[in-house]
């Protein structure tokens, strides 16, 4: 199977070896001739080249679940029952309809696993939910919970983990009037979903949302951007939960989001928020930022500059297994796809390592937690769905 080395990178310090011997080994790998290009194998997921772009995955335990839109409009899935070993098609391949390349969303929560999607409707899009057990026989749950921007709008999905003991969903769009989002508050054991609510900044228009949940409540990030000159800052906004209002958007905090942020990516771990987004550098190109709050009504604290290896970095996601977190990016200066784990919360990082070269434009991978490691996911040139393990 496809492997990406960062296992012994990435958990240096959580086996007491001194920073320096990661740094070291890091070298090492990356010295071998031709690492330094194309690494890695990877798997190919999809039969055919039919991936619009997006891609989003989830697991249960062992349990990986990847799915994406089809140019031919259909949701397309996948799974693996032994960690990504390998890959078989579930019966609820190619039924559901959606966009052909929208935005997907998926989370796994209560031995379920949930996704959001973009989908036509009589005029214009709107974006839907559906879920499905662990044998993904079928999808047995659909619901609309309201109209998108656009064909081209972004979705995300948070649950509460399963240490919080509830079973909230929270989702967020971009809305159908102009710069606002929408966000709806779901609850999976009575499989309900409050009506959809707006969120505006008075000032600018709200763009790429990013959510995530923690017991005190749910905390959403986005971009706006203001005036003439559009110039754009990153704010959040917070809920209690279900029934309570949203906070009106605020600057995310600590030090700020530096100059012209982008493409937010959050995620909890137990009660802390983590925020990673990209920024420009001064000096020409971007660079990637995390900040992280120590509990849910707290500012973000920026944390140190994670390394030249993750300048230049645009979209990215986020996943958390145990205190470890794995970062994969787009690097768009190099063309390429990249990938880092921390395995404390993100104090420390693992050297960045390319593990996929594209020659056009590219969506982010989807990432998530497999075990005891990580595995991402990503659409390729051709339009075949690929995938690596992070080790």
């Amino acid at each position: 199977m496809g492997r990406c080395g960062l296992r012994g990178l990435g958990r240096c310090a959580a086996r007491g070896l001194p920073d320096g011997l990661g740094v070291l080994l890091a070298a090492i790998v990356l010295a071998v001739p031709g690492r330094s290009a194309e690494p890695f194998a990877t798997q190919v997921l999809s039969s055919t080249p039919d991936a619009g772009g997006h891609v989003a995955m989830a697991s249960l335990q062992k349990r990986l679940v990847v799915v994406w839109p089809r140019k031919s409009g259909k949701l397309a899935a996948r799974v693996s029952v032994d960690g990504g070993l390998s890959w078989q098609v579930p019966a609820l391949d190619g039924i559901e309809p959606c966009l052909p390349g929208s935005a997907v969303a998926m989370v796994a929560r209560n031995g379920r696993f949930h996704v959001v999607f973009v989908a036509r409707r009589e005029s214009g899009a709107e974006v839907r939910y559906a879920s499905c057990g662990k044998q993904l026989r079928t999808w047995e749950r659909r619901d609309t919970l309201g109209v998108a921007a656009s064909d081209g709008a972004n979705v995300s999905l948070g649950s509460e983990s399963e240490r919080g003991g509830g079973g909230r969903i929270l989702a967020a769009w971009e809305g159908p009037r102009a710069g606002r989002v929408s966000l709806a508050w779901g609850d999976i054991g009575e499989r309900t979903w409050w009506p959809s609510e707006e969120v505006r900044a008075p000032d600018g228009r709200c763009s790429w949302p990013a959510v995530a949940i923690v017991r005190a409540g749910g905390v959403a990030a986005f971009r706006v951007e203001t005036g003439r000159d559009r110039i754009a800052s990153l704010r959040v906004t917070r809920s209690g939960g279900p029934g309570q209002a949203w906070s009106a958007p605020a600057p995310a905090g600590g030090e700020g989001a530096g100059i012209d942020p982008g493409w937010p990516s959050l995620a909890a771990l137990e009660e802390r928020l983590l925020l990673q987004w990209s920024e420009d550098l001064l000096i020409g190109g971007r660079a990637l930022r995390f900040a992280q709050s120590e509990d849910w009504a707290g500012s973000f604290r920026l944390a140190r500059r994670q390394g030249e290896a993750f300048d230049n970095g645009r979209r990215s996601e986020m996943a958390v297994n145990g205190r470890a977190v794995a970062s994969v990016w787009e690097d768009r200066s190099q063309q390429c796809l990249r990938a880092a784990i921390s395995p404390d919360g993100g104090q420390r990082w693992s050297p960045a390592v390319r593990f996929w070269s594209y020659r056009s434009r590219t969506r982010p991978p989807a990432v998530a937690a497999c075990g005891p490691d990580f595995y991402a996911a990503w659409v390729d040139d051709e339009g075949h769905v690929r995938g690596i393990a992070l080790r």
